[in-house]
């Protein structure tokens, strides 16, 4: 089976309990009328005149926001006290220059009105801006002094400095022993030239466009996953040490066996990293997993053990979240990637019948657990007819299950205890060109009770190799999507002769509910 789809990023949006602050007009028209009377000095000349805040004042110059803050544009900063930064290395630039730019915001950001804020800071990051009772603090530190005005803003001064934390994609790329998880992460960055949002400034002599380009930074895993450089969101992860990616990886890996038309051994690597991550990212922080009845993941995996999914982790704050990072990779097979298969047979996209009609039925009100309250039922398309109908079967990993199908008794509409039998065709790939075998498949027990559903086990069955639909990139960034399906042919095996005996109440209508595959751990 072989389709075409277009591509499209997802936007993951999390709405923050929480005000963002600023630049804005109100707050411009409050401070020009009521703080900035009469403030004759600009930002730096403050800072300069300041010798409690002479610390700060030499970082602000050594990355040039000096020249940035003699600007008329209008700025808020929350400038520590030089004992706050005894302890800072201001020989590393790159430190510097993340602790000036996360005390700087454009705009005047003063206390009135703040009760729970984030700040946007010149960093890129969002730092916390509360009030607790008489108490004002800026990322945990207190302030000393509030709301000075000078000429182009306003100044706190505070008793601490608000650490520059990482985001969660940060991490990933600073923290010792992640280096698997950065290479898979990080490995997936695309650079993309975006020829809608960017300007034809000229024509070449061969009459070719020449644009002012722009580009957009995107990342296929994080689009399906969580944006975790995305500063206005809130996650949750748990990121696997190198010593926990080396073993899933090698536990997982055989379960991903493709056949080299479907990408083979690359696709197997690819499809063994992303089981890894898919449902490493939880919405919202997660402080105490303990306190939480059950967790899913953004990719929709439920937890019902928070408690023990988070144990044996070290949790780190960042600046849109928190991480956890473990040496034991924490996620269930049978909960996240080995799962149960269930495909209902009355809205199965791509079934065949043969020598019959289909008909979706309810059974809204028969007293029977049938899924989705509704089921197939199966009727010759003519008196000696032997009906059958083919499912196809998706995401079957290379593994062992327990292949079922579940049937719907005739006494469902009526009160004669009617029965049938059935067998089976099993087709699936078994070879690495992606040649399929039909196996002929007649269960010991093949009858349909005549009370009652049947789970009929069909076989158990090892799969080698996986049907996972095999997805590729074309340079237009269109997706195509390849696939063997593994099919199941169900196959009523009533005879002529015993479908005319009325005595052995036997029929050739089937009523089937779903195929189900449950895996076998060994």
């Amino acid at each position: 089976m072989k389709y075409t789809i277009y591509k499209s990023a997802f936007l993951l949006v999390l709405t923050l309990g929480i005000a963002f602050v600023s630049c804005n007009d109100e707050w411009d028209k409050h401070y020009e009328e009521d703080t900035f009377e009469g403030a004759d000095v600009s930002m730096m000349e403050y800072l300069e005149a300041n010798s409690d805040l002479s610390t700060f004042t030499s970082m602000v110059k050594s990355v040039g926001y000096d020249k940035v803050l003699q600007t008329s544009q209008s700025f808020t900063i929350w400038a520590p006290v030089n004992d706050a930064l005894v302890d800072v290395d201001l020989t590393d630039e790159t430190l510097v220059k993340h602790i000036v730019t996360n005390h700087i915001a454009r705009g005047r950001v003063g206390t009135s009105g703040i009760v729970e804020s984030l700040i946007k800071m010149q960093s890129g990051k969002n730092v916390g801006f509360e009030k607790s009772g008489d108490l004002f603090t800026f990322g945990h530190a207190e302030l000393l002094q509030q709301n000075i005005p000078v000429n182009n803003g306003l100044t706190h001064v505070l008793n601490q400095y608000a650490p520059y934390l990482n985001n969660l994609k940060e991490y990933i790329g600073d923290l010792e022993g992640l280096d698997s998880l950065k290479s898979y992460i990080y490995g997936n960055d695309q650079h993309i030239f975006n020829p809608a949002a960017s300007t034809v400034i000229d024509i070449d002599e061969q009459g070719r466009r020449i644009y002012d380009s722009t580009f957009i930074d995107n990342n296929l895993i994080l689009d399906a996953i969580g944006d975790l450089a995305n500063e206005d969101s809130v996650y949750t992860t748990i990121y696997p040490t190198n010593t926990a990616w080396i073993e899933a990886y090698n536990r997982i890996k055989p379960y991903f066996n493709f056949p080299d038309v479907l990408g083979g051994e690359d696709y197997s690597e690819e499809m063994t990293k992303y089981t890894l991550v898919k449902d490493m990212v939880f919405r919202n922080k997660i402080e105490n997993p303990s306190t939480y009845d059950s967790i899913s993941s953004t990719t929709d995996t439920k937890y019902y053990n928070p408690a023990e999914l988070f144990a044996n982790t070290e949790m780190l704050e960042a600046s849109n979240g928190y991480a956890y990072i473990t040496d034991l990779m924490p996620f269930s097979d049978t909960v996240s990637w080995f799962n149960k298969i269930q495909l209902e047979a009355e809205t199965s996209a791509t079934r065949d019948n043969s020598n019959s009609y289909p008909f979706i039925r309810t059974s809204y009100n028969s007293g029977l657990d049938i899924s989705e309250d509704s089921y197939l039922y199966v009727e010759p398309s003519s008196p000696n007819a032997k009906p059958s109908v083919t499912f196809s079967l998706d995401n079957i990993l290379s593994a062992k299950y327990n292949i079922y199908c579940v049937f719907v008794p005739e006494t469902i509409v009526a009160t004669d205890t009617i029965k049938t039998e059935v067998s089976f065709v099993l087709t699936y790939i078994n070879s690495t060109t992606g040649r399929v075998r039909r196996l002929r498949v007649t269960p010991s027990d093949n009858v349909v009770k005549a009370d009652g559903l049947t789970k009929m086990l069909v076989t158990q069955f090892d799969f080698e190799y996986t049907n996972v639909p095999y997805i590729s990139y074309d340079e237009d960034e269109n997706v195509t999507i390849e696939e063997f399906p593994v099919k199941l042919e169900v196959i009523n095996e009533v005879t002529d002769a015993e479908s005319s005996n009325a005595d052995l109440k036997l029929t050739r209508n089937m009523r089937i509910d779903c195929i189900k595959l449950e895996p076998v751990l060994e």
